[in-house]
């Protein structure tokens, strides 16, 4: 166009105009016959909140049995097949499968004895390309989560071995895993660049019918993962801002020709509905709130897909044009997102179709390869897991507590276990306090030849699995009241206690949400002294101000008990059963609700 204007400038515009009258006149091509715009159709399977997982079964609404790594390894290849089925012209690396992060950690024994490496070997069997980091790849640190990531062997100090003294982790034949592990707003606090060499972003090319385009998939962990990992692990780490991060790299992947962009994010997200009956399309929590939160700072972002994690929910639902999906936990469920892709803007044509998908069992025939991961497993863990250390009265003691009272059966019986055995070792302890986050099971027994009840190494180490380290710490009478306190801020999180009761009452500030401490009785009827310094059994989460407890880092170590969480609530029950006792915990009303308004503290 330049040209000619310079032409009709020089030469004037008559000549110009003769010029163009004498060109021949080429008739406007048929609407039939214009280049039609094709798509790429384009399939994601996802799973988020794993834990290590590998056999445990659980039940959908229906009472039928969902769960297992090997059934939801044949689960995802139907799903593949289906998707391949329907769009001929596709390749297979068109459905592409992704991890939301907490794929390890918190896990039951067959996994977390053998360091999650069966969990990282059955996702490699399973054939998973893209993952990110939740909290719980930080519980023994980066680097180990990357040692099993490259499949090197462990250094030789292993937490557990089998009955024979066999190093079971040793022994383990490693994996390389293949997977590509994204993680764009977890920096080094010196140096601002990725640790471990993990990168913030990826890209995957589908193809179909002579056309290829690439997607990308930029990876996140939710910035409150602060408050709930170790903070010895993350001391040198710095985790910035979801919202601004998305933004910066999917600006980059724009500039880079990718239009086609899924978020990975450990992140909170919950719909109304259930797998089972779908939702409305509606969303909330976190994950929705970041979403809404790009579209304001970017206007033009293109994000479609946001696979969301974290709080172990059902989310189906759209922000937008942005589809946001949670596929619960444990391997219960997983995600299948479905879309096409322009040929001509390289994008989503619209915000993919999308359903949550039980792990069912029933006419499933299990993957052989992963079933022979999980077998393996389990045969590897089973002298340790399956010797009984006890017995207990009733088959099944709850985790859970009932309504909004957060005490429990096993968490009454955690902090017991931890204030005993340290006053067992001479440490003269007043109490013991731990967060209900880390009593990860109820207390699940097998049934013995002989009609009890029994409880085996592995159903307690389900219960306390993290192998935290307990340490003895000093703090102040009017420092515990902060802290039990501290539990109404967010109704997230509470505290287990053993060595006291408290009474607590609705705040006049917020009476609806908020609670504050009235009186406090110790176990043994000595009055409580907001002055006094008590000593306290705590885990190092909780030192490090985990869940949010921050007055917990006032506290001064004096002392630690021998063996982590795990040794020491075994070896409570093997105590208990030398003792002839049965095991048989009881809520007893640690903390009790009343009216009034004498605060404590105040």
């Amino acid at each position: 166009m330049t040209k000619v204007i310079i032409k009709a400038a020089r030469f004037g515009l008559a000549l110009l105009l003769a010029f163009a009258l004498s060109l021949p006149v080429v008739p406007a091509l048929p609407a039939a016959a214009k280049a039609k715009e094709t798509t790429i159709p384009i399939q994601l399977l996802g799973i988020n909140d794993f834990h290590g997982n590998l056999d445990t079964v659980a039940k959908d609404p229906g009472g039928n049995p969902i769960g297992g790594a090997d059934y939801l390894a044949a689960n995802l290849n139907q799903a593949t097949r289906a998707f391949m089925a329907a769009h001929p012209h596709a390749t297979k690396n068109n459905s592409i499968r992704v991890e939301n992060g907490d794929m390890v950690g918190a896990s039951p024994a067959v996994s977390g004895l053998l360091q999650d490496e069966p969990t990282m070997k059955a996702l490699q069997a399973m054939k998973f390309q893209v993952g990110t980091l939740g909290n719980h790849e930080f519980d023994e640190g980066l680097p180990e989560f990357k040692r099993i990531l490259d499949g090197k062997k462990p250094a030789p100090k292993n937490k557990y071995a089998s009955s024979d003294g066999v190093d079971i982790v040793g022994n383990y034949p490693q994996v390389k895993s293949q997977m590509d592990i994204v993680a764009a707003n977890v920096v080094d606090r010196q140096t601002g660049k990725i640790p471990e060499g993990f990168k913030p972003y990826t890209i995957k090319t589908v193809k179909s019918s002579g056309h290829k385009i690439r997607v990308g998939f930029i990876g996140l962990i939710t910035t409150r993962a602060t408050t709930v990992i170790l903070h010895s692990q993350i001391v040198n780490l710095d985790f910035l801002n979801e919202t601004d991060t998305i933004v910066k790299y999917e600006k980059i992947l724009r500039a880079r020709g990718v239009h086609a962009i899924v978020v990975l994010d450990h992140t909170a997200a919950v719909s109304p509905g259930s797998p089972a009956g779908g939702s409305d399309g509606s969303v909330s929590g976190d994950a929705a709130d970041v979403m809404r939160q790009v579209n304001q700072k970017d206007p033009n972002n293109s994000v479609d897909v946001f696979f969301a994690g974290h709080s172990h929910q059902f989310a189906n639902g759209v922000i937008g044009s942005t589809r946001i999906i949670q596929a619960l936990s444990f391997g219960r469920a997983f995600d299948d997102v479905q879309g096409e892709l322009s040929t001509k803007t390289k994008d989503f044509v619209s915000a993919p179709d999308a359903a949550v998908k039980y792990n069912e069992r029933s006419g499933i025939v299990p993957d052989p390869e992963v079933a022979h991961i999980v077998k393996d497993a389990e045969q590897r863990v089973a002298p340790l897991i399956s010797s009984v250390i006890g017995y207990a009265k009733n088959p099944v003691y709850s985790r859970s507590g009932t309504g909004f009272d957060p005490e429990t059966e096993v968490g009454d019986l955690v902090t017991d276990a931890q204030l005993f055995e340290a006053n067992q070792e001479g440490k003269s302890v007043d109490f013991a306090i731990t967060n209900n986050g880390g009593i990860r099971s109820d207390l699940i027994t097998t049934p013995a030849a002989d009609g009890r009840n029994a409880i085996t190494w592995g159903a307690a180490q389900a219960v306390q699995p993290f192998g935290n380290f307990l340490q003895i710490v000093e703090l102040s009478g009017r420092d515990l009241v902060t802290a039990l306190n501290q539990q109404y801020d967010d109704s997230l999180y509470y505290l287990q206690i053993a060595g006291l009761s408290y009474q607590y009452a609705p705040s006049p500030d917020d009476p609806l949400y908020k609670y504050k401490v009235v009186g406090i009785t110790t176990a043994d009827g000595q009055p409580f002294d907001l002055n006094k310094t008590y000593r306290v059994v705590i885990n190092d989460f909780l030192f490090g101000g985990g869940d949010g407890f921050s007055v917990f880092t006032k506290g001064h170590m004096v002392d630690t008990l021998n063996g982590l969480d795990t040794d020491v609530f075994v070896q409570y029950i093997k105590d208990q059963t030398a003792a002839g006792q049965v095991i048989d915990p009881q809520v007893t009303g640690r903390r009790v609700l009343v009216n009034s308004t004498d605060f404590l503290g105040n």
